[in-house]
C-alpha cells in the first residue's frame, strides 16, 4: 500500500490544511461577528426608538399641564412646579421611565459599537493572515489527493481479493452431507436386517467425516476472510472520509493559492505601475516646460489626447487597484478603484504641486549636465 507523504507534518511546519483551516475559522467567527453585530445594532436602534418615544411623552404630559394651566388661568402656566400632587406623580413616573429607556439604550448602543469593534477586529486578523498556499503547498494536495486514492483503490482491491477467496472456497465445499446421512439410515436398516456389514457402514462414514471437515475448512476460511474484510472496510471507510474531505477542499485550496498568487503578481503590477508613473510624470513635465497652461506642445501629447484645462476628463490617466492586500493604502480618496499616484498627475484632482515638482526635478536633471531649461 501506497505511504502517504508527510511533508506537512515536518517539525515547525505549519501544513497548507492548517492554514486553510485556520483562515476558514476566522472567515466563520467574522461573519458570525457580522450577524451579531447587525442583530446588536437594530436592538440599539428598537431601544433608541423606545427611548425617544418615552420621551416624547414627557414633553407631551408637561405641555398638556401648560395647556391646562393657561385655561385656568394660573400664573405661571408654563411653571410645571405649580402642578397638582396627582399631575407630579404622574409626571415623575413619565420623566423616570424615559430615564431608564435612555439608560436601556446607552447600553445597547454601547454593546452594538463593541460588538462592531469586536468585527473590526476579526476582520483585520482575517486580512492580515492573507493567502498564504504557495506552490509546494498546491503541489502537496494534490499528491495527497493521489496518495488517498491509491490507498482507496487497494482497499477495494484487497477487500475484492478476500471476497473472491471466499468464494473459491465456497466452490470448493462439496454437497451437504443430508444426503449420506439418510444413506446411513438405509445401512444401519439392513445390517439390523441381516443384507449389509460393518464394512458398508465404515465406507459411508468415511464419506460423511471427508464431506464434514471439508465444510469445516471452508468455513474457517471464510470466517477468516470476513473478519479480515470487515477491518478491511474500515480502514477503507476512514479512507474514503479521508478523500472526500480532500475533494471537497479543492475549490477552497485552489482559491487560496490563485490569490496567492494573485497578490504576488499585485506586487511586481505595483512596481510597475510605479515605473510607468515615474515615465508618465517625465512626460507631463517635459510638456510643461515646451508649453504653456494655455497652449502644450503637440509634439508630445498623442492626437486624441488634448488637455482641457477648462474641467472633462480628456487628459484622464488611470491605473486601476484591485481588491488585494498589496493595493492597501493605495487607492485615491477621489477616485474609487484608481492608484492615487497617478490621479495627482491627471484627470479633475490633479495636484499642480506634484507637476511643477516634476517640472522642477527635470530641470534639475539636466542642470547637472550642463543645460538650463
Amino acid at each position: 500500500m501506497a505511504k502517504k507523504a508527510d511533508v506537512q507534518d515536518a517539525p515547525g511546519k505549519v501544513s497548507y490544511r492548517e492554514r486553510v483551516a485556520k483562515r476558514e475559522d476566522l472567515r466563520r467567527r467574522a461573519q458570525l461577528l457580522r450577524e451579531k453585530c447587525l442583530a446588536a445594532i437594530k436592538v440599539a436602534d428598537d431601544k433608541e426608538d423606545i427611548a425617544a418615544r418615552a420621551t416624547g411623552q414627557v414633553y407631551s404630559f408637561k405641555s398638556t399641564i401648560e395647556g391646562v394651566n393657561r385655561l385656568n388661568g394660573r400664573h405661571h402656566a408654563e411653571d410645571v412646579e405649580r402642578m397638582t400632587p396627582w399631575e407630579k406623580d404622574e409626571f415623575d413616573k413619565l420623566q423616570k421611565a424615559a430615564a431608564d429607556a435612555k439608560e436601556v439604550a446607552a447600553h445597547a448602543r454601547q454593546h452594538a459599537q463593541s460588538t462592531h469593534q469586536d468585527l473590526v477586529n476579526a476582520e483585520k486578523e482575517l486580512t492580515n493572515y492573507g493567502h498564504s498556499l504557495g506552490i509546494e503547498d498546491l503541489i502537496q494536495y494534490q499528491e495527497d489527493v493521489a496518495a488517498a486514492e491509491r490507498t482507496v483503490a487497494e482497499l477495494q482491491a484487497l477487500i475484492s481479493d478476500q471476497t473472491s477467496t471466499i468464494e473459491k472456497a465456497r466452490q470448493a465445499v462439496p454437497e451437504s452431507a443430508d444426503d449420506l446421512l439418510q444413506e446411513r439410515e438405509d445401512i444401519l436398516a439392513a445390517i439390523s436386517l441381516g443384507t449389509a456389514t460393518g464394512k458398508d457402514l465404515k465406507a459411508l462414514d468415511e464419506q460423511i467425516a471427508a464431506r464434514e471437515a471439508a465444510l469445516e475448512e471452508f468455513n474457517k476460511v471464510a470466517g477468516n476472510a470476513k473478519q479480515i474484510i470487515a477491518g478491511l472496510q474500515r480502514k477503507l471507510d476512514a479512507a474514503e472520509n479521508e478523500l472526500t474531505l480532500l475533494r471537497s477542499s479543492r475549490k477552497e485550496i485552489i482559491n487560496e493559492f490563485l490569490m496567492g498568487q494573485a497578490e504576488l503578481v499585485g506586487q511586481e503590477y505595483i512596481k510597475l505601475s510605479i515605473q510607468l508613473i515615474d515615465k508618465f510624470k517625465e512626460l507631463t513635465a517635459l510638456d510643461e516646460i515646451m508649453g504653456s497652461p494655455a497652449r502644450l506642445s503637440k509634439e508630445v501629447r498623442a492626437e486624441g489626447f488634448a488637455i482641457r484645462r477648462t474641467g472633462g476628463d480628456a487628459d484622464r490617466f488611470a491605473i486601476p487597484t484591485f481588491n488585494l492586500k498589496a493595493f492597501e493604502g493605495l487607492e485615491d480618496k477621489h477616485n474609487y478603484g484608481q492608484i492615487a499616484a497617478v490621479c495627482s498627475l491627471s484627470g479633475p484632482y490633479k495636484d499642480r504641486a506634484v507637476i511643477q515638482k516634476a517640472v522642477d526635478d527635470i530641470k534639475a536633471k539636466y542642470q547637472t549636465i550642463g543645460i538650463n531649461l
